[in-house]
This record gives C-alpha cells, structure tokens and sequence, in this order.
C-alpha cells in the first residue's frame, strides 16, 4: 500500500542522511516532493530519472547522457 511505500521512503531518507553524517538536512527534504514525476532532473551534476515522488524523498534513477551527433 501507499502507506507502507511512504514509510519505506522516509527511512530510506533518514539512512542517506545518517550515511553523510548531516541530520541537518531533515529540514530540507520536503523539496524532493517538487520532482517531476516521469521526467529527467539534474542534481548535484547527476541526471537522474524521478520513478516516484513521496512527501520527504523520490526514487530515482541513474540516466546516462549520450551525443546524438
């Protein structure tokens, strides 16, 4: 369910945070609700594909970027 798809993202949140040691960010992770479901967004210098948006994180996914030419 929905629920259960929104606590597994929160704690996947917390366990990024507490990787880089920064709990300072919790404030901030609203934003990632901004994403574009279905679209391609830049961050940090990474194009990443935005799977799913939840309230406080978003799957996504590691694009590759190729020359058309």
């Amino acid at each position: 369910p929905a629920t259960e798809q929104q606590k597994f993202a929160d704690l996947a949140t917390l366990v990024s945070l507490d990787s880089k040691n920064d709990f300072s960010l919790v404030a901030e992770t609203w934003k990632s609700s901004l994403a574009p479901n279905g679209r391609f967004v830049k961050y940090e210098g990474r194009v990443l594909f935005v799977v799913r948006v939840y309230a406080r994180a978003a799957l996504v996914w590691p694009a590759k970027v190729t020359d058309l030419n």
